[in-house]
């Protein structure tokens, strides 16, 4: 992410890059077209201020109103209490499953049934659960900070969107990503053989030995 870019700036000539490894590719859904009335959508990290997940739930009040939303919320955190009582006052909190924190195996499992996983990050270094998601085929809408762009590429693994859009248009994107989904664009299958060419566990080990002989 951005401490790479920085390390290769300062120090070109002594910055080896090795990828991060993801251990688990389960076969992603069947690519399809599908016009369900509800998208199921996953919130996945710690619960506090820098993930932006009480403006996430902003955009999402408004993003039900055209795009009915089923929201997973995936972590833990300081914000936990003050996200439940905020999804009271947006009466939305019918539309959401707080499942606390899940270790891997549990998490990998929970993410099967999932559309797309949506972050709001302020600032996010090299986030491996979009690499984890994008191994099981799940599209990923974000913003642009840190090292995400190194991870997405926008309308094919999901969507990447300017950082300091409002509100509104954080929202019009989100439906725009629902559409694309719910019109079959995205290629889960490709997006999870892309993800295990390059960020496979096996070749992370063989690229660190490289390093070392």
């Amino acid at each position: 992410g951005d401490a790479y870019r920085q390390l290769v700036k300062n120090y070109p000539a002594q910055i080896s890059y090795v990828e991060v490894g993801v251990d688990k590719f389960i076969k992603p859904k069947v690519n399809k077209k599908y016009y369900d009335n509800i998208t199921e959508v996953a919130i996945v990290g710690r619960l506090i201020p820098i993930k932006g997940i009480s403006q996430l739930l902003e955009i999402l009040k408004i993003v039900n109103l055209t795009s009915p939303l089923k929201i997973h919320i995936f972590g833990d955190g300081v914000l936990k209490e003050k996200l439940i009582i905020k999804s009271k006052k947006l009466q939305i909190e019918k539309n959401i499953i707080m499942h606390g924190f899940l270790n891997k195996d549990k998490l990998y499992n929970a993410l099967k049934n999932i559309d797309c996983l949506l972050m709001n990050s302020k600032y996010d270094n090299f986030p491996n659960v979009l690499i984890e998601a994008n191994a099981q085929g799940i599209p990923i809408w974000a913003p642009n900070v840190g090292g995400i762009d190194l991870i997405i590429e926008h309308k094919i693994n999901g969507f990447i969107v300017n950082k300091n859009l409002s509100i509104n248009e954080k929202a019009a994107s989100i439906c725009e990503f629902i559409k694309f989904i719910k019109d079959g664009k995205f290629d889960s299958l490709a997006i999870s053989r892309k993800c295990k060419a390059r960020f496979d566990w096996k070749k992370t080990i063989k690229d660190i030995l490289k390093l070392t002989y």
